[in-house]
């Protein structure tokens, strides 16, 4: 049986919260289900620690475990942080090794699209641009899908390119993105990162394109 402590975010997009909990049991693998606190998360709202301390007894999609002793928790605890960006790692030399996140992107992608996108971005602004995160390469994202969108509508007005974003897809560094017509959120691979030594994180697992919550809608 595997366990995880789930560290606090102020806020989180639907289609990244909708990766945790898959991230959460892949962590542990076939041998166990995840225990930690089951929590239901909004689209922007805040959000309070998931568990603070220890164990919460809980069973993300199972039932009400007995507590472990914070001897043993120590041993067994695998942490699931949901803000450690691709820049913050190596800022914390090493401590943060092991570490599970489950992000959009990371800057480690082994994809052609993210190779050249992170070679095209060092030939503008040298190797000492700052390193990218799920944050900083969404932007370049939104900008594509937005000027896909103005060629297809031929205008930049507003409400003509919100129209014509409806079903765009975008093949990022971050994978194949889908704009759904009716929310306007994408459609996008989720992946799970773990912290290495070298504060770099490699890729343990991508879950696939996974589609947003309809709770999402505007």
């Amino acid at each position: 049986m595997g366990y995880f402590w789930l560290a606090r975010t102020p806020s989180a997009s639907m289609t990244w919260i909708s990766g945790l909990a898959a991230a959460c049991r892949a962590i542990t693998g076939n041998s166990g289900r995840p225990k930690g606190a089951q929590q239901a998360l909004g689209c922007g709202q805040p959000t309070e620690p998931a568990a603070t301390g220890g164990d919460s007894g809980e069973q993300l999609g199972g039932p009400r475990l007995p507590a472990l002793p914070n001897a043993l928790l120590e041993i067994l605890v695998k942490i699931l942080a949901l803000a450690l960006l691709d820049n913050t790692l190596p800022a914390l030399k090493g401590s943060t090794s092991g570490t599970f996140a489950a992000f959009g992107y990371f800057s480690t992608l082994r994809t052609s699209t993210n190779r050249r996108y992170i070679r095209e971005l060092h030939a503008m602004f040298g190797t000492q641009a700052p390193q990218q995160t799920t944050l900083s390469e969404s932007d370049y994202d939104s900008i594509h899908l937005w000027a896909k969108a103005v060629q297809k509508a031929r205008t930049a007005s507003t409400n003509a390119v919100v129209k014509a974003m409806a079903g765009q897809t975008f093949y990022a560094p971050r994978g194949r993105m889908t704009v759904n017509g009716r929310t306007r959120h994408v459609a996008q691979h989720i992946y799970l990162g773990q912290a290495q030594p070298n504060g770099t994180y490699k890729i343990r697992h991508d879950f696939g394109l996974i589609k947003p919550g309809p709770q999402c809608a505007f």
